[in-house]
């Protein structure tokens, strides 16, 4: 069994059969156990269910607000973006063709578009950003592409640059360490 303990000594026992009911705690640390009897818990579960259908439909109204907004719809460039994804010295995984297909179609539609792509390190998520990068380039529009990490910023600055020498796409990097005199010229530099 496994000992489940609440407020004031109330214990529970659960079989190790039914350990996967069991999920661990990841809220605050300071939360204030509660006992097995009385109507406290009740009003906890009350106070959560309420404060979830609050992010609810907020979630809904800025969704219903998003649908309304009107974005530039980036061009089709069949012939350059099918060059720019056969220069992949590597062949695509089916998975990022079909995203990299969706992201071409989304950006073609005047309408905000919200994606999160996820995936384990080293399963191209930076190609299919690349891609989409380039039709933004395609269509005049400047392209950020932002880092948590310093040393990730250099590596996709790198990694942007070799991929899109060939297409004389110009690629420059900012980050904390950036001198103010680099970071006026480049600001200066990528005016359009």
């Amino acid at each position: 069994y496994m000992e489940v303990a609440y407020a004031q000594w109330d214990r529970v026992f659960v079989p190790m059969t039914e350990l996967s009911r069991i999920t661990k705690y990841v809220g605050w640390s300071d939360t204030e156990l509660s006992r097995l009897e009385g109507k406290e818990w009740e009003k906890t579960l009350s106070k959560t269910d309420a404060e979830i259908q609050e992010i609810a439909e907020d979630i809904l109204a800025t969704d219903a607000k998003r649908s309304l907004t009107t974005r530039i719809a980036f061009g089709k460039f069949e012939d350059e973006e099918e060059k720019f994804l056969k220069a992949f010295p590597y062949i695509h995984t089916p998975d990022q063709k079909a995203i990299i297909e969706d992201i071409r179609i989304d950006m073609e539609w005047p309408h905000p578009m919200d994606r999160l792509i996820a995936w384990d390190v080293g399963f191209g998520k930076t190609e299919v950003a690349m891609n989409a990068a380039y039709k933004a380039v395609l269509s005049w529009v400047q392209v950020a592409v932002i880092s948590p990490l310093l040393i990730l910023a250099e590596e996709h600055r790198e990694t942007f640059e070799e991929r899109l020498w060939a297409f004389w796409v110009r690629v420059r990097s900012l980050t904390r360490m950036t001198h103010a005199t680099e970071v006026k010229k480049v600001l200066e530099e990528m005016k359009l």
